[in-house]
């Protein structure tokens, strides 16, 4: 058996059969490992778009949070500061309807006013009608006007005419309202 194991051709096919195995093994090593790299690479690829998708989500919404409270803010500030100084906006929304009026040469009988309950139990609706006669062209500038006040008025309705009994004028019926915190105003 000695002489066997020593003979260059069991040594050579011996070298040769463990050269296979060893380039079979490593070959099929070498091959599973760039696939576990692949994988791993696209997973961590995966799990970082994952993230960022994340981060984006996150900052969208601490967007809207913010603009939420913010919105809360404002409404609190409008509420406050607007709605409850009524007495001083309707002296305000009354010189501002004159001043307006007899800027654009329009006629105005008489203005009436009604109060009732908003929606919200701590609103008050305040609603403003007056009949108009002029010319087409100077009402929708008072209406223009009317729309870029600050006064938070709010056309309502807006019904036209055209027989007012003078040449080249027009009849509308303007009605609007505004809104005052309920129960009275602040001094």
């Amino acid at each position: 058996m000695q002489s066997f194991l020593y003979s260059r051709t069991v040594q050579g096919i011996t070298l040769a059969v463990l050269l296979l195995a060893l380039g079979g093994f490593w070959l099929f090593a070498v091959q599973e490992e760039k696939a576990i790299s692949v994988a791993g690479t696209e997973r961590l690829d995966d799990e970082k778009m994952t993230v960022r998708r994340m981060e984006l989500e996150r900052d969208r919404a601490v967007g809207v949070v913010s603009r939420y409270q913010a919105n809360l803010t404002e409404i609190d500030r409008f509420r406050e500061h607007f709605l409850e100084n009524k007495d001083e906006r309707l002296v305000k929304i009354s010189a501002f309807l004159d001043e307006r009026t007899q800027a654009r040469n329009i006629r105005k009988d008489r203005i009436d006013y009604q109060t009732g309950r908003g929606r919200e139990k701590d609103l008050e609706i305040y609603q403003i009608s007056m009949p108009l006669v002029g010319r087409y062209r100077d009402i929708r500038a008072l209406i223009g006007d009317i729309e870029a006040s600050d006064l938070f008025l709010i056309i309502t309705q807006l019904t036209l005419d055209d027989e007012s009994g003078s040449q080249g004028a027009v009849r509308v019926q303007l009605s609007m309202e505004t809104y005052f915190q309920a129960g009275g105003s602040r001094e």
